[in-house]
């Protein structure tokens, strides 16, 4: 069972990654960014971005994944 500490120091966790995602992928300054803006991000989804450049290239493309790549290619290899 997950304690109480545990659970807090996630959420630190959540809201320092939350605040290098804002600062670095969306480009905000940091007196831009306020404790409302961190807990959404960091609440919601915390993913950068889902445009065509940094989304699934299946989606866009119809391509396969990396993971779906290197599986094919252990496929490969073992037979």
């Amino acid at each position: 069972m997950r304690t109480r500490d545990y659970r807090r120091s996630q959420a630190v966790r959540a809201k320092r990654r939350a605040v290098r995602v804002l600062t670095h992928a969306w480009d905000y300054r940091n007196d831009e960014i306020n404790p409302r803006l961190i807990g959404v991000t960091a609440s919601t989804h915390g993913a950068a971005c889902s445009c065509w450049m940094c989304g699934n290239p299946r989606r866009y493309f119809g391509e396969v994944t990396i993971k779906e790549r290197q599986a094919m290619e252990d496929q490969f290899y073992e037979g």
